[in-house]
């Protein structure tokens, strides 16, 4: 399962949070304080919230009236993300009492054109 948010402004690029589908049940239900049956709309919707508040702790950082963020998109199943081309990508592993977990951040800051 993959929570995909993209960057756009003075930086660009995109923030992923990727999670086994077992992870992401449990992580959902952890924030909606309920179990969920299984990959429901409500879990999307949790999994999805999850990745905004990681991009908007990331915003925090950035130049704020030039920076905006998308919807978050949630991939489940056999998927790969295209990042966005000549942006490094850094991935930090995170693991928690539910399992582990990845973020990958790729960003870059544009530069103006004259």
């Amino acid at each position: 399962v993959s929570s995909i948010i993209g960057i756009s402004g003075d930086v660009t690029g995109c923030v992923v949070i990727t999670l086994c589908e077992k992870t992401a049940l449990q992580l959902a239900s952890a924030l909606i304080g309920d179990e969920l049956p299984g990959m429901d709309d409500d879990c999307i919707d949790a999994i999805g919230e999850i990745a905004n508040m990681v991009a908007g702790s990331a915003k925090n950082g950035f130049p704020v009236d030039a920076t905006s963020l998308s919807v978050p998109t949630v991939v489940i199943g056999k998927h790969q993300v295209n990042y966005p081309s000549a942006i490094p990508i850094i991935s930090v592993p995170c693991e928690t009492t539910e399992g582990m977990f990845g973020v990958d951040i790729a960003l870059k800051e544009v530069t103006p054109t004259n």
